[in-house]
């Protein structure tokens, strides 16, 4: 039996009749194309863009506060502080887009985000839990950038796998 992909020779698996939404079919084409209503893509793709501009301010001020960045910037005084607070100022608008996403999520899309997140914090509470245990027994502390990258990735491969796994 042929599906619509080997009928037209479209790359990917879509499988759906003509005029209606297609959706995919292959787990390549379902990556690619992430999951749940349109208005969810657009809410996740607002959300996304939010992210990376606090990343960049995160990762600038940084650089500026240690006086890595160049261009003769000193900062000292009172916009110290500005520097430090802007990144967390733009943090807000990260939550509330992903606070706009989740409330108007569809029922699957809302259901894998908290499996996601459920992955995150307790891959999170237990890695530090036991780290400290293995702290006292002898190992070294654990860098500046483990205590974000653990719970993201966790939370990254939680959602792909429910996403995947409800597909």
């Amino acid at each position: 039996m042929t599906n619509n992909a080997q009928r037209d020779g479209r790359p990917g698996g879509w499988d759906a009749p003509e005029g209606a939404e297609r959706q995919p079919t292959g787990s390549w084409a379902w990556l690619a194309s992430g999951f749940g209503t349109p208005a969810d893509r657009h809410n996740q793709v607002r959300m996304t863009v939010w992210a990376l501009v606090w990343m960049m301010s995160f990762l600038a001020a940084g650089q500026i506060l240690k006086g890595n960045l160049g261009f003769g910037l000193a900062v000292e005084g009172p916009s110290v502080w500005l520097v430090a607070m802007f990144p967390n100022v733009l943090a807000i608008g990260v939550l509330l887009s992903y606070l706009r996403f989740l409330r108007m999520a569809d029922e699957l899309t809302r259901l894998v985000q908290i499996q996601g997140l459920a992955v995150g914090f307790g891959t999170w509470f237990f890695f530090f839990l036991g780290w400290q245990l293995l702290e006292d027994a002898g190992a070294g502390p654990l860098g500046d950038e483990v205590p974000i990258l653990v719970p993201v990735f966790a939370m990254m491969a939680g959602q792909l796998y429910f996403a995947w796994r409800y597909r």
